[in-house]
Parts: structure tokens; sequence; C-alpha cells
């Protein structure tokens, strides 16, 4: 209720400050100012509101891109801790199966595969999913 009434007083301001301006500044008679200022008012009332939608819409899509790349950072750093500790698991089952060489050395396929898939190269995930594809 309270804006309501704010805003109304602020329009009937601008009428009043636009009557008097215009009135006064362009040497307009009476009844000149007075359809200048009733005629200027709704239009910079519109105006003003086009351009707060506006910014209002601007600082809705910039909060919305820092979610997003709040969002992408903490998924970024989720996969690198997830791919510190399946290196980890992937070096302790390499050892546990006595491979000859060191998890980062090893020239067995099941090796290469876990390491290309820490590496982050989706060629293996493709030919696995072509080969469930192959036997469903």
């Amino acid at each position: 209720m309270k804006k309501q009434i704010k805003r109304r007083c602020l329009i009937a301001c601008l009428f009043i400050f636009l009557l008097v301006a215009i009135g006064g500044g362009l040497r307009l008679g009476p009844l000149a100012a007075l359809i200048a200022a009733a005629t200027g008012t709704p239009l910079i009332v519109t105006v003003a509101r086009w351009c707060s939608e506006d910014m209002n819409r601007r600082a809705t899509d910039t909060d919305r891109r820092g979610e997003l790349e709040r969002n992408l950072a903490e998924s970024q750093w989720r996969e690198a801790a997830l791919r510190s500790h399946l290196r980890a698991f992937f070096a302790l089952h390499h050892h546990y199966l006595d491979h000859d060489s060191d998890f980062e050395g090893c020239a067995m396929p099941a090796c290469r595969a876990c390491r290309r898939l820490l590496d982050g190269d989706d060629s293996v995930m493709a030919v696995r999913n072509q080969s469930a594809g192959q036997v469903a």
C-alpha cells in the first residue's frame, strides 16, 4: 500500500515538475503546459519502467552466470579429487595384480584403459558403450 502511494506521489511530482519546467521553459500558455505535462508524464514513467525491467533482467542474468561459474568450478574440483582417489585405487589394484612395472608405465590393456579414463580420454567410454550396444 505504501509503495503504491509513493509511486503515485512521485508521478504527481513529475507531473508538476513537467508542468512548471515545460510551461516556463518553452513559454507556453497554461493550457499548452498542462497538455505537455499530461502527455510527458506517462511517457517518462513508461521509459523508466522499461529501463528498470532491463536492468533487473541484466542483474538476474549476471547472477545466474555467476552461479553457473561457481557450480562449474565446484564440479571441476570434485572431478579432480575423484580422479586423484581413483588413480590411487587403480595403483593399489595394479600392485595387487602383481604387474611387472609401476601403474604409470604398465603396458597391460586394463591398466592402459584405466590411465586413459583418468586422463579424460572419452574413447574408453565410447568403446565400452559400443560393446554394450552390440551385446544387447
